[in-house]
């Protein structure tokens, strides 16, 4: 059973036994309302190297310079899923044209996993099964796809074997090699710039997407360009620097009030953050495992039922939510459609910002 997001891109999601069975499944995904496509396919019809390269468009969402930033989101994202894992805590990303190198301080990555990823397509939601897993940017393909559309990909870690370094031309392995232990993970490549309609990664883009990545996982720090993100308050840091604007509210006691709140459960887990005093409308921002959700979707929809009614209406609020179930795990465009997390946001929200308001009310009327 396969999966396509609105940006065309393609994820195998599950495999079955019978036709029958699949289409069942499909089916019950369908029902849950979850806003993809699915449909069923003989297993036998692969994402193959040559698929890939002779159209990225599927698998990048285009072949302009956003695609060409995608490759390295792609790269960037599996580092973040080691901070998660708590294998490492810094990150150093550096682009020129088309060539770029993500390097984090995790190690022990396995040779024999890295030559899988590189070489086949996702076989599970997430390559390896793990979760929860992050998307940096819309597409969430893994590896394999930014391999195949790289002139040239170089990566070099160590497992229990010691050190190691692979070369791909084009998505083919032209070499493998020990070296010495190093004390982090590198990924250098260069797009192949033949494949694109554009030829330099754009750094205003993932200069964006590292800053609200610092606040979305707190604790991880980011190098860009030498220029340094950290964030230890997550949304909370970020939500003030999006409600800066609105501070000058006629209002200047409601203004300086901000909130913020963490949830988590087997299922998933959020942050929220809001902050400041609208002047008309509260600005929505939100985010599913590191992907922005530009029209928000059930977890927005669980702010807005608690909010709703209130004295205080913030300037922002901010959520972001992490599915911890691998199904869920993959890229959704504009919008997050799953049952019953609008109550699940709403019911943890709801008392813990009442009590806040009432807090505030309580200190004003001391002072």
């Amino acid at each position: 059973m396969w999966r396509q997001d609105d940006n065309g891109n393609e994820f195998m999601i599950e495999t079955f036994l019978s036709e029958n069975e699949a289409e069942e499944a499909k089916k019950e995904f369908e029902a849950r309302g979850h806003k993809q496509m699915y449909w069923v396919r003989e297993k036998s019809e692969s994402i193959t190297r040559e698929r890939v390269r002779e159209g990225p468009q599927v698998f990048l969402g285009g072949r302009d310079e956003e695609a060409l930033s995608q490759l390295v989101c792609e790269v960037i994202s599996n580092s973040i899923d080691v901070f998660l894992r708590g294998e490492a805590t810094e990150l150093a990303v550096e682009v020129e044209g088309a060539w770029f190198r993500v390097v984090d301080n995790g190690t022990h990555f396995s040779r024999t996993q890295a030559k899988k990823f590189l070489t086949t397509y996702h076989q599970t939601a997430a390559t390896d099964a793990h979760n929860p897993h992050i998307r940096i940017g819309q597409a969430g393909v893994g590896l394999f796809p930014v391999n195949c559309c790289c002139s040239r990909f170089e990566i070099e870690s160590e497992d229990d074997e010691g050190g190691w370094r692979l070369v791909f031309r084009e998505g083919i392995l032209e070499s493998e090699e020990s070296i010495e232990p190093p004390d982090q993970t590198t990924v250098t490549g260069v797009a192949d710039t033949k494949l694109f309609e554009a030829y330099e990664i754009p750094e205003y883009r993932l200069r964006r997407l590292l800053f609200e990545g610092v606040h979305l996982f707190p604790g991880l720090s980011v190098t860009f360009q030498e220029e340094k993100f950290y964030s230890e308050n997550g949304l909370s840091d970020l939500a003030a620097f999006e409600a800066q604007s609105d501070l000058t509210s006629l209002n200047r006691d409601l203004s300086k009030r901000h909130f913020g709140y963490s949830y988590a459960d087997e299922h998933l887990s959020f942050t929220f953050a809001c902050r400041g005093s609208a002047r008309e409308e509260t600005r929505f921002i939100s985010w599913v495992n590191g992907g922005l959700t530009g029209m928000g979707g059930s977890h927005v929809e669980g702010v807005k039922d608690a909010i709703y009614g209130l004295e205080w209406k913030p300037a922002v609020a901010l959520i972001h939510v992490v599915m911890r179930e691998p199904l869920f795990c993959g890229p959704v465009k504009d919008a997050l459609s799953v049952p019953g997390l609008q109550e699940t946001v709403r019911d943890a929200l709801l008392e813990p910002i009442q009590d806040y308001i009432l807090e505030q009310e309580d200190s004003d009327l001391k002072v």
